[in-house]
């Protein structure tokens, strides 16, 4: 039996990542570089030391050639927040069709609502506060450094389980990405894919559960399969 409903935050609670990727963009463009939206969906999912390590590995060396000193990612991270924070509070923080309809159903049910982001804390709570999203609504919140590995590796929802007392297999884990599909499949939980950015591949597909969602709407309708 499900206990446990488990929500990737950025492109399944929030619409942010469209967003993520204009700002990757944009900014890179204001610094003179020129970055593909595949390598910027490429970095989805992950924790930001990991999206350091893949930024300076593509844009070291073309920062040495221009400007003689390696790229300085936390000066471009610095602007590339503002652009998002200046972008949300001119247009309000966008929550994903269907979010409250399923918060309402859990609720209903009595099952466990998690979140596990691998956004840092501060974002995180930035997001639910501009969203009006309750303090204590879910029951476990985690982000991306209250763990030591994190997506695709399956920390984050082993921990969210241990917290929640349950097994992995008694948890459905919503997600957008290949990175946080992989780890909720190595978790041993019950993976959905929610579209967002992202298309589904035969590799992504094969982890799932249940067919490809298009959006959170279509959770309930498919609950009683997951539920068995």
């Amino acid at each position: 039996m499900v206990k446990a409903i488990i929500f990737d935050m950025d492109g399944v609670i929030f619409d942010t990542e469209k967003m993520w990727i204009e700002a990757c963009i944009t900014i890179a463009n204001d610094w003179g570089y020129k970055i593909c939206p595949d390598f910027v969906v490429s970095c989805m999912g992950k924790r930001i030391d990991t999206i350091k390590s893949m930024f300076k590995e593509k844009l070291d060396p073309l920062s040495f050639e221009k400007d003689g000193k390696e790229f300085d990612f936390d000066k471009y991270r610095n602007e590339h927040l503002v652009w998002m924070d200046n972008r949300i509070k001119s247009r309000g923080m966008p929550v994903k069709e269907g979010f409250l309809d399923l918060i309402k159903f859990a609720k209903k049910r009595k099952l466990w609502l998690a979140v596990a982001t691998s956004s840092d804390q501060d974002r995180t709570l930035m997001y639910f506060k501009e969203a009006g999203i309750p303090d204590g609504l879910f029951d476990v919140i985690m982000c991306g450094g209250m763990v030591k590995k994190g997506k695709p590796e399956p920390d984050i929802f082993l921990e969210v389980c241990r917290r929640l007392e349950i097994e992995p297999n008694e948890a459905i884990v919503l997600e957008d990405s290949k990175n946080g599909i992989l780890a909720a499949y190595r978790a041993g939980t019950k993976p959905v894919m929610v579209i967002d950015c992202i298309q589904p591949t035969p590799e992504i597909e094969k982890m799932l559960v249940i067919p490809p969602l298009k959006s959170l709407t279509e959770v309930q309708g498919v609950f009683k399969q997951l539920n068995t």
